[in-house]
């Protein structure tokens, strides 16, 4: 029995040597914002307020900016105190009742040969113009609300607002001066963050969407390793280097890896 257990080692210490053993290398990367934007307003003013700052965190649909608009709220409030007035179509709507029961007054006194043809017509006629009446009063109040939409829209042209959530890199202005055409803030995502790794050639071909890698990261004088996936592979190669390049993303709620950082990624053959 013992003979036999000698042997048995024997063969696994053969097979250990014999059998290649998986093999990890790593590639240097860089950390990058996942996003990064010039936010501009739609349309030229003056500034009359930026709310943000160098290294402010904001969220999506933040206002960032917005330009003197006082004129545009004026014609904010005037439509939509026009759209707000029911009273044309209350009153249409009162003169349609008054025709239809004269209508069915004469009605019944032409059956009974006690009005004429002729009045019974102009009844019939009184309220299909009271009809036309309150449908043209119904399409006046849709175009009101309309122009109310219209003048809410110029109105929303002249503030900024933050597109993702993210965090102010840099500020250009500040409020009171005029800009056109021109970058307010400059904005970055960096929850997630990309990763870019360059690859060499010969690893072409043996790495792919969804693969699972290392990332390895020096955060405050220690390595730290996140483990994270591929997201996309270059499908070509550069000629020039003979490398592909590999992106990655590398989740960051709580903002604790700064964007900018080099890194290292780890794959297995």
């Amino acid at each position: 029995m013992d003979m036999f257990n000698t042997r048995m080692l024997g063969v696994w210490f053969a097979l250990c040597a014999v059998l290649p053993v998986a093999a990890a290398e790593d590639y240097d990367c860089l950390i990058e914002p996942d996003k990064v934007v010039l936010l501009s307003l739609a349309v030229e003013g003056v500034l009359a307020e930026v709310n943000v700052d160098r290294g402010d965190t904001v969220q999506a649909g933040q206002v960032i900016a917005g330009l003197e608009s006082s004129v545009e709220q004026a014609a904010v409030a005037q439509t939509r105190a026009r759209a707000e007035q029911g009273s044309e179509v209350s009153l249409r709507k009162a003169e349609l009742a008054l025709a239809r029961r004269k209508a069915a007054r004469i009605e019944n006194l032409f059956k009974q040969k006690n009005a004429s043809g002729q009045e019974r017509d102009e009844a019939r006629a009184n309220v299909d113009i009271a009809v036309a009446r309150l449908g043209q009063a119904h399409e006046a109040k849709r175009l009101a609300e309309l122009e109310v939409m219209r003048a809410e829209a110029v109105l929303a042209r002249r503030s900024l607002r933050s597109p993702f959530a993210g965090v102010v890199v840099e500020r250009y202005h500040v409020a009171g001066e005029y800009v056109e055409n021109e970058p307010v803030v400059k904005i970055a995502r960096i929850d997630p963050l990309r990763v870019e790794a360059i690859l060499p050639a010969e690893r072409f071909g043996t790495v792919a969407p969804g693969q699972a890698a290392g990332l390895i990261l020096l955060l405050d004088g220690r390595e730290v390793v996140h483990e994270v996936r591929i997201e996309r592979v270059d499908p070509v190669l550069d000629a020039a280097s003979g490398t592909f390049a590999v992106r990655l993303q590398l989740p960051n709620s709580d903002a604790a890896i700064p964007s900018g950082l080099e890194c290292r990624m780890r794959i297995s053959h």
